[in-house]
């Protein structure tokens, strides 16, 4: 699938920026001899955003975002079966350019903190489900993030890095046929 997006949730004359952001998401399914439907996928999301807007009497003006600077997020993404068991797997990369990072207006270059980059970073899960019956299935998660490169302290490049766990089930008390 492709879309070409305004920020403005679809209505006519950009009323945010004068701008829009393409998305892209292509994906394979393929069959694996005994395990069933296996299907992965890549997908990219590109735009640019406004880094101030005009304004009167201190107010931002619609349609008046401005100092458009450039985003992406892209990754990959795995659905594997494997019996009672199934998996998701996800993958993601993301860079905002310096301006967007340090929410620094682009018509005042001089107001970059000195040394500031634009940050970048990693991210994804595995989730896997096992299913005990119809009524009952287990699942555990794993979810993480890690910053390849941090706006400002580059000593703390784990800033903004993270590690979280899930575990449950979901259970259908009332289920028949």
């Amino acid at each position: 699938s492709v879309a070409m997006l305004s920020s403005n949730d679809g209505q006519s004359g950009l009323p945010t920026n004068k701008t829009y952001d393409f998305y892209g998401d292509f994906t394979q399914g393929f069959e694996i001899k005994g395990l069933g439907l296996q299907r992965i996928g890549a997908y990219a999301y590109i735009g640019k955003s406004p880094t101030y807007f005009q304004t009167s009497g201190g107010t931002p003006v619609a349609g008046a975002g401005s100092g458009n600077r450039s985003f992406y997020r892209a990754g990959a993404y795995g659905l594997w079966y494997l019996g009672k068991f199934d998996f998701a797997t996800f993958y993601m990369h993301g860079a905002d350019n310096v301006f967007l990072g340090t929410s620094t207006p682009a018509n005042d270059p001089s107001a970059l903190p000195v040394g500031a980059k634009g940050p970048t970073w990693n991210g994804g899960f595995v989730e896997a489900h096992y299913t005990y019956n119809p009524q009952l299935i287990l699942v555990a998660r794993y979810e993480l993030v890690r910053m390849d490169r941090v706006t400002r302290f580059d000593k703390l490049r784990s800033f903004g890095s993270l590690d979280a766990w899930t575990i449950g089930y979901r259970w259908y008390p009332i289920m028949s046929s």
